[in-house]
């Protein structure tokens, strides 16, 4: 390649390079970006002038090896954004891929027995998964990617598609071949926890009529018992709460000590009342709960209350679920 060429390419990029840094400059207000970020932009901008204008003074240098070390300074970037593109292309497939899995479980289970299985369970095909279970499915309760089993699959199908109870007839199916709600791997979250949240309360009551353990606890959750989860999220809050303490949940369990949350060493008590769900506090009291535990600092529940109700007096209102919480307390 003669110099000239070389020349030519060099003032070309020159110029469309000092094109784009003036259009980014003159467009950088209407960017949307907040104030932060346009300085961390123009903070970029200038520090391209600088290697622009460097590469231009290396570019009139009237020697053969310095136009060429400019065009490959040149190249080399667009060479980088090319790579970055087809980065950014193959990192955005496989995640739309692994989106799709995880929805038909293809993610999940790389054998073709529970593959089929949850397919059908995807494509809410009874009839098929009735034939498929006819067949032995020597891998009915192992983990699969992320812990999850068949079980957990169809139980998760159902909260996300907004009516669990489509799914029971097919968690029926998976649980009279032997599917289990807990299983042997110790990373396992099991079934019922791993929606504790999000479910209704008819489907969380059909689990623990199954036998699911009202004390299980979350692994990924710092292994706090479930019935802190169901304190933390409103949906059928108090419902839920009832039924884990028909079912037999420890209503004085305790959060893991050890835990990051600020509900470590809480009796379930005194977390309740630190989130003021004083509605729960009244059930988890007539269903056994001891008020003296102690809690972190030395907290007691009964001081806890005492403070609660000062500043509730000191606003001039109180909740109706206070009161009442007070009165029994008083009885």
């Amino acid at each position: 390649m003669s110099l000239k060429t070389i020349t030519l390419i060099n003032w070309s990029l020159l110029v469309i390079y000092g094109l784009v840094l003036t259009i980014s400059v003159l467009t950088l207000k209407q960017s949307g970006t907040d104030a932060a970020g346009r300085g961390i932009a123009t903070a970029y901008l200038f520090f391209g002038f600088i290697l622009l204008g460097v590469v231009l003074l290396i570019n009139f240098l009237p020697f053969y090896f310095s136009r060429i070390a400019v065009l490959i300074l040149l190249i080399l970037p667009a060479f980088g954004g090319v790579g970055t593109l087809i980065s950014q292309l193959i990192t955005s497939q496989k995640s739309q891929k692994d989106q799709m899995g995880r929805i038909d479980g293809s993610f999940y289970f790389h054998d073709t027995e529970r593959q089929q299985i949850a397919q059908a369970i995807y494509e809410r095909d009874k009839s098929r998964l009735q034939a498929l279970l006819e067949q032995p499915v020597p891998k009915l309760n192992e983990s699969g990617e992320d812990h999850v089993t068949l079980l957990d699959f169809a139980t998760v199908q159902g909260v996300l598609a907004g009516n669990p109870e489509e799914l029971l007839p097919y968690l029926e199916l998976l649980m009279n071949k032997g599917a289990t709600i807990e299983t042997a791997d110790t990373l396992h979250v099991p079934t019922h926890a791993l929606v504790i949240r999000e479910c209704s309360i008819g489907f969380l009551e059909w689990f623990l009529q199954k036998g699911a353990n009202p004390n299980a606890k979350h692994p990924k959750r710092e292994n706090a018992a479930i019935l802190f989860a169901i304190m933390d999220c409103p949906i059928d809050r108090l419902e839920k709460l009832k039924s884990l303490l028909k079912h037999g949940a420890d209503p004085n369990v305790i959060y893991p000590a050890k835990a990051s949350s600020w509900l470590a060493g809480h009796s379930a008590l005194l977390a309740a009342a630190r989130m003021d769900l004083w509605d729960s506090c009244i059930l988890l009291l007539e269903n056994g709960a001891e008020p003296a535990v102690e809690g972190p600092q030395h907290l007691i529940f009964q001081e806890f209350i005492h403070r609660r109700a000062e500043i509730y007096d000191a606003e001039g209102s109180t909740p109706d679920t206070f009161t009442t919480l007070i009165k029994s307390l008083k009885k």
